[in-house]
């Protein structure tokens, strides 16, 4: 069977841009092959480029990354809701267009084409975010996993609807890149993050797989 494999994952670098008020990336060379290698530090906030968040993230007292499973972050029916060139809001309605997939999957992938502005002044700005309505919708159909070319869940109400998806155990990809390239309405979905002790978040190396 041929199966193709989309990165999904914006190319960390240095000084990238990030969520307002987040920590700057810096990646420095620490050797430069003076001792026989290669190696670079890396300084990033947890929610550089594409990321998860974990519950702990708006959620005091909830999960962490490292209370979180590999399999909390692989969507292996994963439906891409195609609303490329949505603005405003992607509510309820919206989604209902794709209820059959929606009842076939376990993840969710919402195809805006708003990565086509990462790296510009206006990624950041009055992106298409989800409602309240869509993170119930999602938990009635039996989703754990999401996955958004935008740099957060809503351009406004950021904290109401994080709480909203994350207390359903309904697990966030952000960021993601490449989504265009997806042809296929069914994919399978990975972000699995890296396992840093009780932290909120984590790049992530994201993909899809097209059978």
């Amino acid at each position: 069977m041929n199966r193709k494999v989309i990165d999904l994952t914006h190319t960390m670098v240095n000084q990238m841009g990030v969520f307002p008020g987040d920590p700057p990336v810096g990646i420095l060379t620490h050797h430069n092959y003076k001792n026989g290698y290669f190696v670079s530090q890396v300084i990033f906030g947890t929610h550089s480029g594409t990321h998860v968040d974990a519950p702990i993230h708006r959620i005091p007292g909830t999960s962490s990354i490292t209370d979180m499973k590999v399999e909390d972050y692989i969507g292996w029916k994963t439906a891409v809701l195609d609303f490329t060139g949505k603005t405003g809001e992607i509510t309820k309605a919206d989604c209902l267009k794709y209820a059959n997939a929606l009842e076939e999957c376990d993840a969710v992938i919402f195809k805006t084409g708003w990565a086509a502005k990462y790296g510009t002044d206006t990624f950041f700005d009055n992106y298409p975010g989800l409602t309240a309505e869509v993170a119930g919708l999602l938990e009635e159909k039996g989703i754990h996993l999401i996955g958004l070319e935008t740099p957060s869940v809503h351009p406004v109400k950021h904290e109401e609807i994080h709480v909203e998806l994350l207390r359903r155990k309904i697990m966030i990809v952000e960021s993601l890149a490449n989504v265009s390239e997806i042809s296929q309405p069914i994919v399978e979905f990975h972000a699995v993050p890296l396992k840093m002790d009780k932290l909120d978040g984590s790049p992530v190396r994201a993909y899809a797989i097209e059978a």
